[in-house]
């Protein structure tokens, strides 16, 4: 995604990453985007910070500095905060079947 749309892409593992990561990334976001290029998060195992870990990414992707994609074996409903879900859309992917393997 983003080699297609030119923006920065970070990638963190809720799993391994804390509060300092975060703050490094949302910096570093920051000071692209006041050079014009934009940053894609993606981050792993989103359900595995706690709630008010989450709350530190609302004013970033509330402003823009980030685009957020998370994922998570959870349901979000259940394990993100209502704040960022409210910011966020959700989509739910399925496995693919063998005909549709076979096409690929």
């Amino acid at each position: 995604m983003a080699n297609d749309t030119a923006v920065h892409f970070e990638a963190l593992s809720a799993v391994f990453a804390g509060v300092a990561d975060l703050r490094k990334v949302f910096e570093a976001a920051r000071k692209q985007r006041t050079s014009g290029q934009g940053a894609l998060l993606f981050i792993d195992e989103i359900h595995r910070f706690n709630r008010s870990q989450q709350d530190g990414f609302l004013p970033y992707v509330e402003d823009g500095t980030v685009v957020l994609v998370g994922t998570t074996t959870k349901n979000p409903s259940f394990e993100l905060n209502a704040a960022l879900l409210s910011r966020c859309q959700v989509l739910v992917l399925h496995p693919l079947d063998e005909p549709a393997l076979e096409v690929l």
